[in-house]
């Protein structure tokens, strides 16, 4: 046997036992995870964990897929199911089927895969980089995570960055035009909270004490987990 066939099996192998027997990702396809997103939007794992980057993907890959947490602003697994009809009868509430789906076939079909992304709009949205990935959806995703989200491009009907940061000045203040926390301050409180990430509105000075706190939280926690 060479060594080069040896490889593939070790490696086919470690992919089987890391991601179960019954619905192994494909090798080259990989979920996105965001250790900084996961641990903010899930506080109760960080009391468990700690800030780990290692413990977090592996909560996730063993448990937090499961029970249909969402690893990164890119994929949320309740969302992509229940804005996906068929997926969602076909799969009823597996999060482990929708997360295999989305990274082998839902991402190159254009699917809306959470609030904050969805491929067909970006590339409607960004004609340079339509030009620049040929329509291609999958390499949208891989632009707009490495480049887009930090020049504040709008990846989504639902939220527009420099509309969300104009809004709000605590938000102006604190995250300044970090995009990217901007976007996961929205995931997790913002819409909660009711705050408009689209149309442009009065800024906003005044909120419920509570609001206030959990956002202080939230600052918090992406200061410790961005440094």
């Amino acid at each position: 046997m060479n060594l080069a066939y040896l490889k593939k099996i070790i490696i086919f192998l470690s992919s089987f036992l890391v991601f179960g027997q019954s619905h192994l990702f494909a090798a080259k396809y990989q979920p996105e995870f965001d250790h900084t997103f996961y641990l903010t939007k899930y506080n109760d794992i960080k009391k468990r964990i700690g800030t780990d980057k290692n413990k977090a993907k592996k909560h996730f890959l063993n448990s937090g897929i499961k029970e249909g947490r969402s690893p990164s602003p890119s994929f949320d697994p309740k969302y992509y199911l229940n804005n996906n009809p068929d997926l969602k009868k076909a799969f009823r509430n597996n999060y482990q089927k929708a997360l295999n789906h989305w990274l082998e076939h839902g991402i190159d079909e254009g699917r809306k895969s959470s609030p904050g992304f969805d491929p067909k709009f970006y590339l409607k949205k960004n004609s340079d980089v339509k030009r620049r990935t040929k329509n291609n959806y999958r390499k949208a995703l891989k632009h707009w995570l490495n480049i887009g989200i930090k020049e504040g491009r709008t990846a989504s009907r639902e939220f527009n960055p420099k509309v969300y940061l104009n809004n709000y000045p605590d938000l102006r203040n604190r995250l300044g035009k970090n995009y990217k926390n901007l976007l996961i301050h929205w995931l997790i409180y913002g819409r909660k909270e009711g705050r408009e990430a689209i149309k442009k509105v009065t800024p906003q000075k005044h909120r419920a004490k509570n609001e206030v706190a959990e956002d202080e939280i939230l600052y918090e926690l992406l200061d410790i987990l961005t440094k």
